[in-house]
């Protein structure tokens, strides 16, 4: 789980900070992960978000096991949504059974980018207004359970 904030200023995918969990090694090449995330971005009007999970096995390449088919210059995304006012937050959240067949430990890490350069936050709004009764801070967190095979 990740409580604090943090922002990007970009539209290329970055590691969120925070959001990553390294397994052990499979008990089998069989195996499968359950993987949760809830991920909560707060980006001014008019602008998109986007999210991706990342896998990387222990010494091998980076994976994306759960994004959209590739079409023309579309962004191939899992999550991509806009906001409708300031002060509001989007959760980014979803499911996802993936199937390895690893022997080695993998790393499991959420991405983020905006869809220009204009900086996105995580855990709280884009206008972050200090009162009360407005723009709560919020957690984001990532799991993933091993299902043997």
């Amino acid at each position: 789980a990740k409580t604090d904030t943090t922002s990007i200023t970009s539209t290329t995918f970055a590691d969120i900070t925070g959001i990553t969990i390294t397994t052990d090694a499979p008990a089998s090449t069989g195996s499968r992960f359950l993987v949760f995330w809830t991920i909560e971005i707060g980006q001014p009007t008019g602008m998109l978000a986007y999210t991706r999970l990342e896998r990387t096995p222990s010494g091998g390449s980076d994976v994306y096991p759960f994004i959209g088919d590739a079409a023309s210059l579309r962004p191939r995304v899992q999550n991509n949504a806009g906001i409708w006012a300031n002060g509001s937050m989007r959760l980014y959240a979803g499911t996802y059974l993936d199937s390895p067949a690893s022997a080695v430990a993998l790393t499991y890490t959420m991405q983020w980018c905006g869809s220009s350069a204009t900086t996105i936050y995580l855990n709280r709004t884009d206008r972050d207004n200090d009162a009360a009764t407005h723009d709560g801070r919020t957690p984001s967190s990532l799991v993933v359970m091993e299902i043997g095979a």
